[in-house]
Parts: structure tokens; C-alpha cells; sequence
């Protein structure tokens, strides 16, 4: 499942460091950090596969265990952004 497109427009702001980070150099991508938590400020996780088994958010640092990219919005078991891998 892609990632649907970001917008500089989009009502959730984690978002529009998405946006940001699609268009800066490499090198400058820390400028516009990934968010701590969608969730937290009133949005979604969008998913995508880290590494066939775990997931992780495009626009925060939440992760989750599971295939959750292939369902979109499933209930997965999240790891805090800070907890180890």
C-alpha cells in the first residue's frame, strides 16, 4: 500500500513535516523531524514495512509489531517511540 499524497495543506501537522522532508536534500532532513505521535495530536498512522515483520509510521515515531502497512489501520501492538528494538 503506497503512502497517500501530503499536503502543505493538511489539517494534521505531522504531516506537513512530511511534506518537508520529501522535498528537502538528504542532508537537511533533520530540519523537519518525524512527530512523536499521529495519535497524540488528533491524527492517524499511514503504515509502511520496516522490515517484513514490523511497521513503522511515515509522519511519527511510532512503531508496531505486525504487517499493519497491508491493512492500513489495523490494531497492532505499538512500541513507544522511545522503548528499544
Amino acid at each position: 500500500m503506497a503512502m497517500a499524497p501530503v499536503s502543505i495543506f493538511s489539517t494534521e501537522p505531522y504531516r506537513r513535516r512530511t511534506w518537508l522532508r520529501q522535498r528537502l536534500p538528504f542532508f537537511l532532513m533533520d530540519l523537519a523531524s518525524k512527530g512523536q505521535d499521529c495519535e497524540a495530536v488528533g491524527g492517524h498512522h499511514e503504515w509502511y514495512n520496516t522490515d517484513g515483520l514490523r511497521s513503522a509510521c511515515y509522519h511519527c515515531r511510532v512503531t508496531a509489531h505486525g504487517k499493519a502497512w497491508e491493512f492500513g489501520e489495523a490494531r497492532v501492538f505499538l512500541t513507544p517511540p522511545n522503548a528499544q528494538k
